[in-house]
């Protein structure tokens, strides 16, 4: 079943989540709509890579999940480490910034990357050892402040439990709305 219809679906768990915790979420839905009433849905021009649709969708799912619960972006830290542009230590570090993260020991946060949280505790999905690989130090300093951004931004604009007000929806729209344009 596609989130649309989970949401939608007046029987749905999912549904009466979202209704408890993002509360007020009716009404900013209401006025995102009458907002954007008059504005004819953007499509790209031409044709599309396949993948593009799934970066979107990846991007937009992110956006969904960071106000239920602003964890790392774990798959991407771990790519930064694949393509050698950060060492698994500064992963660790950045991981260990994000709100989810925050008041682990320090074991837990030096190993950050790895631990993932669960009804009631964490998972360690860490191996036995940790193969030492280098960095770019350079790529550090510019993928830490990209990702120090992304976590101002929520939490200025998206704490936890809050999608964001009108003004700011209505502006990511609007950018978003101008980029395939």
């Amino acid at each position: 079943m596609s989130l649309t219809s989970e949401l939608a679906s007046p029987r749905s768990p999912l549904a009466a989540w979202c209704g408890r915790t993002f509360t007020g979420t009716a009404s900013v839905v209401e006025q995102i709509a009458t907002a954007v009433r008059d504005v004819r849905p953007v499509r790209p021009v031409g044709e599309v890579p396949a993948r593009w649709w799934a970066e979107v969708g990846g991007a937009f799912g992110q956006r969904l999940a960071d106000p239920v619960q602003p964890a790392p972006p774990y798959y991407a830290l771990l790519g930064l480490i694949q393509a050698k542009w950060a060492s698994p230590a500064w992963a660790h570090d950045q991981a260990a910034r994000y709100p989810s993260h925050r008041d682990l020991t320090a074991e837990y946060r030096a190993r950050a990357l790895h631990i993932r949280s669960a009804a009631g505790s964490w998972l360690d999905l860490g191996g036995p050892g940790e193969r030492h690989l280098p960095g770019n130090p350079a790529a550090e300093v510019v993928w830490a402040d990209f990702l120090e951004r992304g976590r101002t931004y929520l939490a200025r604009h998206a704490p936890t439990g809050t999608l964001g007000t009108l003004t700011e929806l209505k502006h990511e729209f609007l950018q978003l709305k101008r980029s395939f344009c």
